[in-house]
């Protein structure tokens, strides 16, 4: 038997790595808002969550939402004395985080409460004490259990619930807020209290109107503004430099007082000011100097100079809006941003690493803004560009068709300008595409397997105003199903060339509409199941059409989805429906009777509501969800079935079960609408059940045919199709506690 067990932990290896039901989270961390040094490293909180770098090892640690995060835009960090992390976001939200044993706990007092504004704009430490200024004052916090012990409301004459922006824990502490300056009065007991405050306030004529960062520079207080470098001396505030920028931080270093402005950074030594280091394109937004080295927080990552100036930054896509998103034949996901000129062009994620392409390094790519992906069976993947035509990536090269190598024509106003919105091949291999608004009122085309063009224009109600195209999908009698946006001539489009391009008279075309059954003529996504049926997600809810080849013979409506504004639909494997809202996730039954789930950002790492685009994995089970604040992972069961019972795997093994617990065994490798039996060597029969239909994966809970649990012992796994054609078996051993 331990050979047996031996065997079979080497060969669950694979299934142990997916974690069913386990997310992970893709973000763009490059924008990083705060920094803090350690002597092992800098942590540095960004707009896609935080990240540490290692100084040793040039690692990083990085944590989302799905490392346990409430939110992935954080805008503070620092670290206390017993080396936990504390972490700031926009919405108000405290994330500690304890390295020793890598456990994220979230304070949601302030995210929580009745203010208007919650941000958290700075935290700094001091002894047991975490002061974290917000948009409303000062908190302060027990570092030991986390107890809010005093808000400071009030500083001075200055206006209650004033915003905070920074503070310097000096010998007396010093806040910048929105209205000037203050400083703890020599002194002073109570923090709390408003005379407490000296406040240096500008004046209603004056020319700042907000403190990013104070401090005492040569004896005299200082401060970055948003429009200059200001000094105060003998009751006056004196701009001495950079009229009219931002200056967004400021820090001191051997008595020479370092400065933001855009892109560079100025030293200025109370008489000099000369520029330390331009980083061009790059906006800068915090500076720290530690041992002769300057950490700088861009946009663009964490700047590290000393001689030479480093970028680090961890692995990850390009931009957290993600417009469509793919997967291929390999499992490699494909994204685009949209129809925005300043995109990100493509990215691509292996399973390990994110790579982009965009006009800069790419030859065939000359304008970034790609507007949608697919990925046909044959390995190519398409790419619909907002202005020159598509992109095709196939054998490792990217090629383009645009004005210069086909008969596509653009807009009116300049025809060389080709947005296409949508690719999709048909069961021939052909490419067909849709033309948002060209000059000749064709609003689809296709290029024959043979390498022929063809457009074709539709009678009214579509001739008249032939532009805003969306969505094609090609059916299995190979209609090409695309929507409409403009008023009048709204809806869903069916067309059929009927196997004859150049023969227009056989052309077969149509439009459904709210009286034809649909719910709404808005129309934002169209999917085809694994049964044929066509799924179209409208502004309000979810329609089925379950005979494409008779359209209007019966359109049904999901009920579980009525008045949702549906923004994108997924099929999986076993033919469930992920389907894409604004209020987050639903996952429908095969045939749309009853809600499996809902995901939002409030139950899941979802890093926000708004969902652009879906995507399974048919090989992995990992289904990807695209939104407009990242990229998220979910592993699922939903994996394609095998054609054969090649290679059935077990896991875990032994299977431990007992009362109170919910585990299950996993059997991997099933056929299509695999039947399961579990037996003892005996011959006495279990527990009998179909598998998900069309999945990979099926799970037993340990239990017999009366819900209850077996004893422990060695079962048989019976795995059969319905013909009792295809026969395998497993073993799996079972340790009840």
């Amino acid at each position: 038997m331990k050979k047996i067990f031996l065997v079979f932990a080497f060969a669950f290896s694979s299934l142990l790595a997916q974690n069913f039901g386990t997310w992970q989270n893709y973000t763009d961390k490059r924008n990083i808002k705060d920094i803090k040094i350690t002597a092992k490293g800098v942590w540095c909180a960004s707009d896609g969550g935080a990240f540490f770098f290692n100084f040793n090892d040039s690692s990083f640690i990085t944590l989302t939402k799905s490392e346990g995060l409430k939110s992935q835009e954080i805008t503070a960090v620092t670290v206390d004395s017993e080396n936990k992390i504390w972490l700031g976001t926009k919405e108000g939200y405290i994330e500690t985080f304890d390295t020793s044993g890598n456990h994220i706990q979230t304070i949601t007092d302030i995210a929580t409460s009745n203010k208007k504004s919650k941000a958290i704009n700075n935290i700094q430490v001091k002894g047991d004490t975490i002061f974290v200024a917000t948009d409303f004052g000062i908190s302060l916090i027990s570092a030991k259990d986390f107890h809010f012990f005093d808000t400071i409301t009030k500083f001075g004459d200055f206006p209650t619930e004033i915003k905070v922006n920074a503070l310097v824990l000096d010998s007396n502490p010093i806040v910048a807020t929105e209205r000037g300056v203050a400083i703890l009065k020599t002194g002073a007991k109570y923090f709390t209290a408003p005379d407490s405050w000296e406040t240096y306030g500008f004046s209603e004529s004056f020319f700042a109107r907000n403190v990013f960062k104070a401090m005492i520079f040569q004896n005299d207080l200082v401060a970055a503004t948003d429009t200059g470098l200001f000094r105060y001396r003998n009751g006056t505030w004196t701009r001495i430099l950079f009229a009219d920028y931002h200056v967004p931080d400021m820090s001191l270093y051997q008595d020479a007082l370092y400065c933001l402005v855009g892109s560079k950074v100025y030293k200025f030594d109370g008489q000099n000011n000369t520029v330390f280091l331009r980083i061009s394109g790059s906006k800068l937004t915090k500076i720290k100097a530690n041992e002769g080295k300057f950490f700088i927080a861009s946009n663009k990552g964490l700047l590290i100079h000393k001689d030479s100036t480093n970028t680090i930054y961890p692995n990850g896509p390009v931009q957290n809006f993600v417009f469509k998103l793919t997967t291929d034949k390999h499992g490699r996901v494909w994204t685009v941003s949209g129809k925005d000129p300043k995109g990100s062009g493509i990215n691509m994620f292996d399973g390990s690493r994110w790579y982009n392409y965009n006009k800069n390094n790419t030859d065939a790519i000359h304008l970034n803004a790609y507007y949608s992906v697919f990925a046909a069976e044959d390995g190519r993947i398409f790419f619909a560009n907002w202005g020159d035509g598509f992109t095709v990536f196939q054998n490792d090269s990217f090629y383009t068709y645009n004005a210069d190598n086909t008969t596509l024509t653009g807009i009116s106003q300049n025809p060389r300008y080709i947005p296409l919105t949508d690719i999709a091949l048909d069961s021939k291999g052909n490419v067909w595409v849709l033309n948002l608004s060209n000059l000749n009122s064709q609003p689809i085309s296709v290029l024959t397997a043979n390498g022929e063009w063809h457009h074709y224009r539709f009678a009214s109600p579509l001739s008249p105003s032939p532009a805003g195209v969306y969505h094609l999908a090609i059916d299995q009698y190979d209609t090409k199903w695309f929507t409409v946006a403009f008023d009048g001539i709204a809806g869903l489009y069916y067309f059929n060339e009927n196997k004859t391009f150049d023969d227009l008279t056989d052309d077969v075309w149509g439009i459904l509409q709210t009286n034809d059954g649909l719910n709404s003529n808005s129309i934002n996504a169209i999917a085809l199941d694994k049964q044929g049926e066509l799924w179209i997600g409208t502004s309000l809810g979810v329609n089925i059409i379950s005979d494409p080849a008779n359209p209007r013979s019966r359109i049904s409506s999901v009920f579980a989805l009525r008045q949702q504004n549906i923004t994108c639909i997924a099929v999986d494997p076993i033919n469930r429906k992920w389907v894409g809202t604004n209020q987050g996730v639903f996952l429908m039954s095969p045939d749309g009777t009853f809600l499996i789930a809902q995901y939002n950002k409030d139950n899941s790492p979802l890093p926000s509501n708004n969902i652009t685009s879906i995507a399974t994995d048919p090989k992995s089970g990992k289904v990807y969800i695209a939104t407009d604040f990242g990229i998220s992972s979910l592993n699922t069961m939903a994996i394609k079935p095998q054609r054969s019972f090649s290679n059935i795997t077990v896991y875990p093994n032994p299977f431990v079960i007992g009362k109170g617990e919910e585990n299950k065994v996993y059997i991997k490798g099933l056929i299509q609408n695999t039947f399961v039996k579990i037996m003892t060597p005996e011959g006495e029969k279990i527990r009998e059940y179909l598998s998900a239909p069309g999945g990979a994966i099926a799970a037993w809970d340990g239990k017999d045919e009366n819900g209850n649990l077996v004893s422990s012992g060695i079962y048989l796994i019976i795995l059969y199709d319905e013909e009792a054609n295809n026969i395998a078996v497993a073993k799996v051993a079972v340790i009840r506690k």
